[in-house]
């Protein structure tokens, strides 16, 4: 049978275009990869901001409690007890 050059050529460009699709959505992968890693460094450093704030807020509760238990002791005199 013979060689059919226009199948040929068809088949070449469309090999083609299945390559360059396939290049184009690897760059777009590892654009997105990149992406994710990017934004799960900057999820760990909020998650690390929110642990700091919720340690001083821990530290700032407990000072009014010693400040209002003072004031307690205060207002009910020395001769309370």
């Amino acid at each position: 049978m013979p060689e059919d050059p226009i199948g040929r050529n068809e088949l070449a460009v469309l090999t083609r275009l299945v390559e360059a699709a396939q290049a184009q959505n690897s760059r777009e992968f590892g654009i997105v990869k990149s992406e994710l890693t990017t934004l799960h460094l900057e999820v760990g450093n909020v998650d690390q901001k929110i642990d700091a704030l919720a340690v001083e807020v821990r530290s700032g509760n407990a000072r009014i409690i010693e400040l209002l238990a003072g004031l307690i002791a205060q207002s009910k005199g020395p001769d309370a007890g």
